[in-house]
């Protein structure tokens, strides 16, 4: 084992150097005792065994963690008698062995009580894990204030580790009761002490300031930390200068001492980095987001990584390259951090893009679990359309429901899936009734759009047109990607009372939320099917409005413009029409595209062309496919006859 840069060498008895060992640790000047500990371990004293094995546990004086390791010396401690090894001993394992705390922690109450502070700093930490004690002889103690008082009578007694533990047991996540001005009163004496661990005392600070709410503090004690150079204080300072809490809001400065927080190059490093990526990211200028994602990932920050990943997958700030996505969302899954289920998702995705369902599946799977909510959507829709697994409505509605009952964000939209199989794909109205109901009120609109219509229909429920107008105009309001669809659905309603006032009203809101068929049916009232005088212009605007969406009727839009242009007899325009209409996959204007091509309407005649297109129309085996064979064989025909 090395030993550290910056080492004493003293010339001391064991009792000497183990005094001095402790005396230095429990001032919190971690490394510089490391060496002694080291000597003295090697000489085999029970004491510096414990010490040694926390050292690697937890990673100090620049050591690399080995839990191994670190056991391993506690073991030799516990058979050399060290009680202390003997409690720690309790914590090899992933969840802590209470039977060996309850078995040894009577061996460690003498020792704290006779005034040794590494014990009594044990013995608290011990106690925080506890509800009651088996011992019979203190069986009758309050666990919870002998946590405290063990572990405030050691950093009472300068031991840092005490008031470390002390500190963050105030943060209420132990048996001892919150109290985050107390955890804010030992963390200030912590980082007082100067000592190895004055950075995540003052880390803490800012985490305690903002937890409490008090931003003028939380500005200000993190200025004078960052004055001296610590890295975290200079990334809360950028961080109320950023929201105006504690300071004046200042972008310029937030973005100069996350600059600063970056430059320590410590943990703190790789969060700063990712802070100003998003900064710039915000600001639209995406070169710079994509440098400093690209710093950040070289800092090992996964979100760094999987932002990296996102630029390179959307072509922001870097030329689009899916490999390289691929090979960041590899990296920043590899991490196993909080955001490898994501990452796992993304790559889930680009598999499902590529058409390789099965790899897709296998990703999604990784991605559940990792605990990603988005890779449990992901898979239930595998699931139900049988892609890269067999089909299973069930399976789907397993992973649909446990996306609800995470009741977050995307709770009503897998409530709503549930209720769309139930109503698709098992005939079962009532169910699909009651998962529509939950998705509505998880406020997801297309859930309200789906109630509002069985109320129309009377699926699954008791028909109420009543209820029908308050779902779809709940849905409306929510002015979400549903609105326009709830509107139109609306104006059919009324439409069928022939309320035609109301009726237009809703079908004027369905097309300014953008909704494709209200825009037509406004196109073909000005277009002389309803009371309205005839405006070819505002027709045409209308249609165009529509197409331009490129949804359902995207097709039929371009076949009324192109009529229009027909009645005004700009044969050319029409015939770019016919053809916009055909790329949309519409069978008619591929007809009429066709019969453009046969007849030279707009276009040079061209017999090819018009087999081709005609073929095409036969192809979609729809209502002019009978027409479209008859023009083929007579064109094919001509053909034949002129060959001969």
């Amino acid at each position: 084992m090395s030993t550290p840069k910056n080492s004493m060498s003293i010339s001391l008895t064991g009792d000497e150097k183990l005094n001095t060992a402790v005396s230095l640790f429990v001032r919190d000047h971690v490394t510089e005792a490391y060496p002694l500990f080291q000597e003295l371990a090697k000489a085999g004293n029970p004491r510096a065994l414990y010490f040694l094995g926390e050292y690697y546990r937890k990673g100090w004086a620049g050591l690399p963690v080995d839990e191994n390791l670190g056991f391993q010396y506690h073991h030799e401690g516990a058979e050399k008698g060290e009680v202390l090894c003997q409690l720690n001993l309790a914590y090899e394992e992933e969840n802590i062995q209470e039977d060996i705390v309850q078995a040894v922690i009577p061996k460690v109450f003498p020792l704290a009580q006779a005034g040794d502070v590494v014990a009594q700093h044990e013995l608290g930490d011990a106690l925080t894990n506890l509800e009651h004690l088996n011992d019979v002889s203190l069986c009758h103690l309050n666990v919870a204030k002998e946590a405290e008082y063990w572990l405030e009578k050691a950093a009472k007694a300068g031991y840092w580790r005490a008031m470390d533990d002390l500190a963050n047991s105030y943060w209420g996540e132990r048996n001892i009761e919150k109290n985050l001005n107390k955890a804010v009163q030992w963390n200030k004496v912590l980082a007082q002490m100067q000592g190895d661990h004055v950075s995540d005392a003052v880390e803490s600070l800012g985490l305690l300031y903002e937890a409490l709410g008090d931003y003028d503090k939380k500005f200000q004690q993190s200025a004078k930390w960052a004055a001296e150079g610590y890295g975290w204080p200079m990334y809360y300072v950028a961080e109320c200068y950023q929201d105006g809490k504690g300071v004046t809001e200042n972008q310029d400065k937030a973005i100069e001492w996350y600059q600063k927080a970056y430059e320590c190059h410590g943990e703190v490093a790789g969060p700063a980095a990712f802070v100003l990526g998003c900064m710039y990211g915000n600001q639209g200028n995406m070169e710079k987001a994509f440098a400093w994602y690209s710093k950040g990932a070289a800092e090992g920050l996964d979100w760094c990584m999987c932002s990296l990943a996102n630029c390179y997958r959307d072509g922001e700030g870097v030329s689009q390259d899916l490999e390289k996505a691929m090979e960041w969302y590899q990296k920043t899954y590899d991490c196993h951090g909080t955001v490898a289920g994501d990452a796992a998702n993304q790559i889930g995705r680009l598999y499902y893009l590529d058409g390789n369902y099965e790899e897709a599946f296998g990703w999604q799977c990784k991605g559940v679990e990792e605990g990603c909510m988005d890779a449990m959507y992901n898979l239930a829709g595998l699931y139900r359309d049988g892609e890269g697994v067999g089909k299973d409505y069930d399976k789907a509605i397993e992973w649909y429901e446990k996306v609800y009952r995470l009741q977050g964000e995307m709770a009503g939209l897998a409530a709503n899936m549930i209720g769309m199989i139930y109503c698709d794909e098992q005939d079962d109205a009532e169910k699909a009734f009651d998962w529509a109901l939950k998705g509505a009120e998880e406020g997801f609109d297309a859930a309200m759009s789906n109630l509002g219509g069985m109320y129309r229909r009377g699926h699954g429920v008791k028909k109420n047109l009543d209820k029908a107008i308050e779902w779809y105009q709940k849905a409306y309001e929510l002015h979400g990607d549903d609105a326009g669809f709830a509107a139109y659905q609306l104006a059919g309603i009324y439409s069928d009372e022939e309320n035609v006032v109301k009726k237009w009203e809703w079908t004027e809101k369905s097309a300014q939320e953008g909704y494709d068929e209200a825009m037509l049916d406004i196109g073909l009232r000005y277009d002389g099917d309803d009371e309205l005088s005839e405006d070819l212009d505002q027709a045409m605007e209308w249609y165009q409005k529509a197409y331009a969406q490129h949804g359902s009727v995207a097709g039929d839009a371009a076949i009324l413009i192109a009529m229009i242009y027909e009645r005004k007899d700009q044969e050319e325009k029409a015939f770019e029409w016919y053809s916009k209409g055909a790329e949309e996959g519409n069978e008619n204007a591929m007809y009429f595209l066709a019969q453009s091509y046969e007849y030279g309407a707009g276009v040079q005649a061209n017999r090819e062309k018009a087999i081709e297109w005609y073929q095409k129309v036969v192809d979609c085996h729809g209502d002019e496919e009978e027409e479209a064979k008859e023009h083929l064989q007579a064109l094919l025909k001509e053909i034949e006859e002129g060959e001969q």
